[in-house]
């Protein structure tokens, strides 16, 4: 998931709209797919499968508001702090010990704030 989640990122520097949109819904289902890894893994301490479980939910839900132009985005993407302030606290608290999620929820973490600071700044 790391992996797919690092290409989804390069892939925007393409520039190119296509591009972007393959992105975009490669995001989406990586999104998604996290938040039924959240669910299914065993294993995982009880806060960090909330916190899989919500930026997955955020996330998912937030492209499919931005691909649909559904109203309400400015909503979800506000919603993206509840995520980014849960992994911040369950690493500095509980620190973390299983690596794959770390490593693919600290670049979900580092979308959900470029998100959240390019909705700020408009």
């Amino acid at each position: 998931m790391t992996v797919g989640l690092a290409i989804s990122v390069l892939i925007i520097w393409v520039g190119d709209k296509n591009v972007l949109l393959v992105s975009i819904l490669l995001q989406l289902g990586l999104a998604f797919i996290s938040t039924i890894y959240a669910l299914t893994v065993k294993g995982l301490k009880s806060i960090d499968r909330i916190a899989v479980a919500t930026i997955g939910i955020v996330l998912t839900l937030g492209t499919l508001a931005i691909i649909q132009h559904y109203p309400g985005q400015g909503e979800l993407r506000l919603a993206l702090t509840i995520p980014i302030i849960l992994f911040f606290w369950t690493t500095m608290k509980h620190g973390r010990q299983q690596p794959k999620e770390f490593g693919f929820m600290l670049i979900w973490t580092a979308i959900s704030a470029v998100q959240l600071i390019n909705y700020l700044m408009k």
